[in-house]
């Protein structure tokens, strides 16, 4: 089998139905792939997945105990057949009629992972017509080199990328059971020991915009946890900056990426978590060598202005208490 497509599943019956559709509409025979859809112990009951489950033999459907989307993915790994996986997520889509040649192309080129683009939608626009240049595919790299010169921008949701199977067992990579970020935590990973990797000039993935994701519902119900998984998510990159072995133009990307990241944290922050939780996020960062922020790194005049706040530490809490003072609605709309 070339193919295992993963999708991680909870309470998205409205929406699972164009997920399949896209992922059945592929250049691929029926027995070349196949589509495993994890039900993270949805609450509702998932009437328009188990018709298509009845309809087409290609999709299985399993429901565990309720732990979250990683270990949804992890379970789904567990029972993966194909010789590449890819995850979807159910509530977006993909192009029609490309995977089986994203496939073909990374077979030909031995790789261990490859990427492509993706194209980011509200649920009110118009679904443009994506790129599907199948023979374009750029020159093959490790994964470190892919980080610090990517042939195009680097993006970190796990919907854009292929990767062999047999390569991701022989690295025992898993996802981390995290609140935020698996997905950057995995593909970190990835190109860190990923030996071949190259881009494929399509627009494989529509990803849809939803103020009512997970995402968002995490920063607005655990703003705690929500600062852990960041942190967690910077400290990752700090081991591989630290890292003799990694290039000096990954170096530099990295260090960019981390001062993003903590000012995304500590933004967020402000909206979603207490005074007492935003004090404890900066002894949490220095002492894994990233506060105060690297101001070496070229910024906007804005971002420039935000992290020279935050690695001021009593103005930035002084600015977090006053916030504060405005209730939680009017805060949330900032």
């Amino acid at each position: 089998m070339k193919l295992s497509v993963i999708i991680p599943y909870y309470n998205t019956n409205a929406l699972i139905g164009r997920a399949l559709d896209s992922l059945l509409d592929q250049d691929l025979d029926p027995s070349e792939y196949e589509i495993i859809v994890v039900d993270d112990d949805s609450s509702e009951e998932p009437v328009v997945l188990n018709d298509y489950v009845q309809r087409y033999p290609q999709i299985s459907y399993y429901k565990i105990e309720h732990a979250g989307v990683s270990p949804a993915r992890n379970f789904g790994m567990s029972k993966a057949q194909g010789e590449w996986l890819y995850f979807c997520d159910s509530d977006d889509f993909v192009q029609r009629q490309v995977l089986g040649r994203i496939v073909a192309a990374a077979e030909e080129r031995q790789l261990d992972t490859i990427n492509a683009g993706y194209i980011m939608l509200k649920p009110s626009d118009p679904v443009p017509e994506p790129r599907r240049n199948l023979s374009s595919v750029s020159p093959v790299q490790t994964g470190l080199d892919y980080l610090g010169n990517p042939p195009a921008p680097v993006t970190w949701g796990l919907w854009v990328g292929l990767f062999r199977r047999s390569f991701i067992e022989s690295i025992g990579l898993v996802f981390e059971n995290v609140f935020y970020v698996e997905d950057c935590l995995f593909k970190l990973q990835v190109l860190k020991h990923a030996s071949r990797v190259a881009f494929i000039d399509v627009d494989l993935y529509f990803y849809m915009l939803n103020d009512k994701s997970i995402v968002h519902y995490k920063r607005q119900h655990d703003g705690a946890a929500f600062a852990s998984a960041v942190i967690r998510s910077i400290e990752a990159k700090t081991v591989l900056i630290n890292d003799p072995a990694t290039p000096e133009q990954t170096v530099k990307y990295l260090k960019s990426r981390r001062v993003d990241d903590s000012i995304g944290l500590f933004t967020n922050s402000l909206r979603y978590c207490s005074v007492r939780e935003t004090i404890d996020c900066f002894p949490r960062l220095a002492a894994i060598g990233a506060y105060p922020l690297d101001e070496t790194q070229s910024k906007s005049r804005s971002s420039r202005i935000v992290r020279e706040l935050i690695n001021r530490k009593q103005i930035w809490i002084f600015l977090c208490r006053v916030f504060h003072i405005i209730p939680l609605k009017i805060r949330q709309r900032f």
